[in-house]
């Protein structure tokens, strides 16, 4: 039994959907989430000589707020049924600003590439586990969502390799992430 003057901490709010990134205390949350859940996407891929930086997620929450207000205006305006097309945007989102704020710092062998790669393994399953979150009318538990998001996120790799690389990988990724979240729980 806790003592008497001891303050018991609220549980926690449950998970951020993507379309409350703009709002301040859900804001916070998100990226405290991304950062362990980029921790525990490591942890899974048993890339132990990765680092994280938390400025990487202030800084693709920086950017997807600035970059992709109208997404995020767009989100949370939309009807539940409406969900899936500003969903699956906004994961593309985060998968490219994360990308581009490098958090997840591999200097795996020295090779970068080795590096962007375990990068990609890690933060691919975060943003379609983020989009299923947020479109999806169902309820499963964190650990559910997110071993589904790295199954697919496996089975995917190149197809979303070759929509980073393209000219367009915003529209390219938006694509992909449709067709995945229509399917996932």
């Amino acid at each position: 039994m806790p003592e008497p003057t001891a303050v018991t901490p609220p549980a926690a709010p449950g998970p951020v959907r993507l379309s409350e990134l703009a709002c301040g205390q859900r804001a916070r949350l998100f990226r405290r989430d991304l950062y362990q859940g980029a921790k525990e996407m490591l942890r899974r891929r048993g890339v132990g000589e990765a680092r994280i930086h938390e400025t990487g997620s202030l800084i693709a929450h920086a950017a997807i707020r600035r970059k992709h207000a109208g997404l995020l205006r767009q989100l949370r305006q939309s009807k539940a049924e409406q969900m899936l097309e500003p969903a699956a945007a906004l994961c593309a989102a985060l998968l490219v600003e994360t990308m581009a704020s490098a958090p997840i710092g591999t200097e795996a062998a020295g090779d970068p590439h080795d590096g962007r790669d375990a990068s990609l393994r890690c933060l691919a399953p975060l943003a379609i586990a983020y989009g299923v979150v947020t479109a999806s009318p169902f309820e499963a538990s964190d650990a559910q969502i997110l071993e589904e998001a790295l199954l697919v996120a496996d089975a995917r790799h190149d197809v979303i390799i070759r929509a980073l690389a393209s000219e367009q990988p915003m529209e390219q990724l938006q694509k992909i992430f449709a067709a995945l979240l229509k399917h996932l729980p």
